[in-house]
């Protein structure tokens, strides 16, 4: 008796037919990936960072509300009611849990700018996601313009005011995240703080003298991202 042999014809075909779509659907599926790296996620980063600054600012204010409202009652002994203590705990809860969620975006290169001192989680997701590719600019001073931390003097006709101020054409979330991790960095870099006191000694101003240092900082940024080397203290 002859055995019989099954051949799924029809299933065949239909493997055959997939396979031939495969290399279509890697094709499409390469080309999501790359949009959500280039487009997608740096615009949530962004957005998210954002955010971030933004209830900083908001948890200063209240934080000097609170401080005026203590004066108040020390002086008048008076109890106040007061909803800020609570708004206070709220924001520092929503920071806290947002700067967990920009350490779960920790690339090769937000990790690489972390060892340098007064460089977070949170500003070195700035950095990748505001500045993005370091290789495009080919100096230092090229990417101080860029962040709007470059200095020019006031000139009206022939007349110049000596006072210098910084353009402030780059991003203000980066520059504002800057100038704090300036204020972090000259306390734990000798050379940075020994550059700040000079630069106060001279008779600038304090906001002067640290963006200043911001600028000294922005070349320690630029030198060990371009290189891929950690910074090292000597």
């Amino acid at each position: 008796m002859a055995l019989a042999i099954y051949y799924p014809g029809t299933c065949i075909e239909d493997i055959k037919s997939g396979m031939r779509l495969l290399p279509a659907f890697l094709f499409f599926f390469f080309l999501f990936f790359l949009l959500f790296l280039f487009t997608i996620y740096p615009l949530r980063l962004k957005a998210l960072l954002r955010e971030y600054t933004s209830l900083t600012k908001i948890k200063a204010k209240c934080k000097n509300i609170i401080s005026i409202q203590n004066k108040y009652q020390q002086t008048t002994d008076q109890n106040l009611d007061s909803v800020f203590p609570n708004l206070m705990d709220s924001l520092n809860e929503n920071l806290k849990q947002m700067k967990k969620r920009l350490q779960k975006t920790n690339s090769e290169e937000q990790k690489l700018l972390q060892t340098i001192p007064g460089i977070g989680p949170v500003c070195s997701s700035a950095l990748v996601a505001f500045i993005g590719n370091i290789e495009r600019f080919g100096h230092p001073k090229k990417l101080v313009a860029y962040l709007g931390l470059d200095c020019r003097v006031h000139q009206s006709g022939t007349s110049i005011n000596g006072k210098g101020f910084i353009t402030k054409r780059g991003n203000p979330v980066l520059r504002s995240l800057l100038f704090n991790a300036a204020y972090v960095a000259r306390q734990h870099n000798p050379e940075l703080k020994e550059f700040f006191e000079k630069k106060l000694a001279e008779g600038k101003h304090y906001f002067s003298a640290t963006c200043a240092v911001e600028r000294k900082l922005v070349a320690i940024i630029y030198a060990v991202w371009k290189r891929k080397t950690p910074f090292v203290k000597y």
